[in-house]
């Protein structure tokens, strides 16, 4: 998986200070997506350990709230099972973190997949969901691009129990 920057001490992306991952490669071309060079699978750098070892290091700052994962598309079949082994290290090492990931998938899409995409949302704490539609905007900064986006709450009763939340109306400023 290639990855297009990592930004660190982020207020723009959920609430409060974040590491925020933009990984590479998506295939939902959506018209006005304000990241369009991430569509390329090849465009930026590697994803490697080092990059891993500093985005962990980062999280462990009392300050840091979120570890989010935006893009391209970290859903997409191509990025899913790096994303999903990262978010397992995030786990194991910062266990507090708020993982939250956007993705251009619904939910309903990613639980129907053959692959093993369900296994991250056991992982994570929010999805924002679904692709942007330049016809829908929002009329402030929401934490999303478009108002058909929905904030989706993972909630973890036990290991492999996830229950999910239309949290939309609570996480965004406008509904």
């Amino acid at each position: 998986m290639n990855y297009a920057k990592i930004i660190y001490f982020d207020t723009a992306n959920a609430p409060g200070l974040s590491t925020v991952l933009f990984v590479s490669g998506c295939e939902n071309y959506c018209d006005g997506c304000h990241n369009k060079e991430t569509w390329d699978f090849n465009y930026g750098k590697p994803f490697t350990k080092e990059e891993e070892n500093k985005i962990i290091n980062s999280l462990k700052n009392p300050h840091i709230k979120n570890f989010v994962i935006s893009g391209g598309d970290p859903c997409h079949p191509k990025n899913i099972e790096t994303i999903i082994k990262l978010c397992k290290e995030v786990r194991k090492e910062c266990p507090l973190i708020n993982i939250v990931v956007y993705t251009g998938y619904t939910l309903e899409e990613i639980t129907n997949r053959k692959d093993n995409s369900f296994e991250l949302l056991n992982l994570i704490n929010l999805l924002i969901d679904g692709k942007f539609d330049k016809n829908k905007p929002t009329k402030q900064l929401d934490y999303r691009g478009s108002t058909n986006q929905r904030c989706i709450g993972c909630i973890h009763l036990f290991e492999y129990l996830t229950i999910f939340m239309d949290c939309s109306q609570y996480y965004f400023k406008e509904n």
